[in-house]
């Protein structure tokens, strides 16, 4: 059973701004019960960052933060 921090991750992984996001987010959502705490809490700070941002380190435009890197590496797998 997903707690209350979980589902509240779950509905802002779904619905995003750019649909190419809601997407790849989407595809994270059945991943979650597998990540550690740790990668949990780099994914919620994650998508507090702008879309376009988000976006543009997804599709490699753009060098991905350090803090970043690797929950974003691990998503992309």
């Amino acid at each position: 059973m997903l707690t209350k921090n979980l589902k509240k991750l779950t509905y802002r992984l779904h619905y995003r701004g750019i649909k190419e996001l809601d997407i790849f987010f989407g595809r994270v959502v059945d991943r979650l019960p597998s990540l550690s705490l740790d990668e949990i809490a780099s994914l919620e700070l994650l998508i507090n960052e702008s879309e376009t941002k988000i976006y543009r380190w997804v599709l490699g435009f753009e060098e991905k933060p350090t803090q970043y890197e690797r929950i974003i590496e691990k998503l992309l797998t």
